[in-house]
């Protein structure tokens, strides 16, 4: 079990906190690095948007664009020679931040054929309503993730691609999964060497969108009153 009787290998994302203050005492030259550090992780998280895609949150159908990013690697998946399955019906609807939820999914399905490649395998993605939500799962018969990584794996900074990654890719898909008040749920299982057929490698994240997420916070911000500006 991890802290708090989760169970291992959950993940609850949470509400965005406070930056902490300037501890006293100590020189602002050593907080310049991680400052630095900070303003380009946020640079990376800010999702990139059309001109013509709104900011502000909308109804979306999460199986289009499950859709629309399956087309988006679909050279890939023919390279790799991926076997992907899709069960998800087109009535899923989600109020949302649609193009942050797309960039989510380009994450999570990229991430899975990097661990497919270069000897292809199979690519499952699943979503469906449960009880107060969406569950979305993107699975891959990879290579998996080891304990260790695992430990670290929604860090930003941390990587398991050495020279092609950048470790920002989980970190952003935490970010937007905590924005939208969801969680994640990680299981995986390593390579062996040799390998036993009898306990097959893979991953899979599974992530559970909640109706109430953004919608609660649209309607708390919409009964707060306007706050009004004063001087003394």
């Amino acid at each position: 079990m991890s802290p708090k009787g989760r169970p291992e290998g959950e993940y609850r994302s949470a509400k965005h906190e406070g930056s902490p203050a300037t501890p006293k005492g100590r020189p602002e030259g050593e907080l310049a690095p991680k400052r630095a550090a900070r303003r380009v992780v946020e640079c990376v998280a800010a999702p990139v948007e059309s001109p013509r895609q709104s900011t502000l949150p909308a109804r979306a159908n999460v199986a289009e664009l499950l859709d629309s990013v399956l087309t988006l690697h679909a050279g890939r998946v023919q390279t790799l020679q991926v076997e992907v399955t899709r069960d998800f019906r087109g009535d899923l609807e989600l109020f949302c931040f649609a193009g942050e939820l797309r960039q989510l999914f380009a994450n999570l399905i990229g991430n899975a054929l990097d661990a497919m490649s270069p000897g292809g395998g199979r690519l499952a993605i699943r979503a469906r309503q449960v009880r107060d939500g969406i569950r979305v799962s993107v699975g891959d018969t990879g290579t998996g993730i080891t304990p260790e990584a695992r430990r670290h794996i929604f860090e930003p900074f941390f990587t398991t691609k050495e020279a092609t990654g950048t470790g920002l890719g989980l970190w952003v898909s935490e970010q937007i999964i905590r924005k939208h008040n969801g969680t994640v749920r990680l299981h995986s299982r390593p390579a062996q060497t040799p390998p036993d057929a009898a306990r097959p490698c893979g991953t899979v994240f599974s992530v559970f969108f909640p109706y109430a997420g953004l919608e609660e916070q649209s309607a708390e911000q919409e009964t707060q009153p306007e706050a009004s500006e004063s001087r003394v």
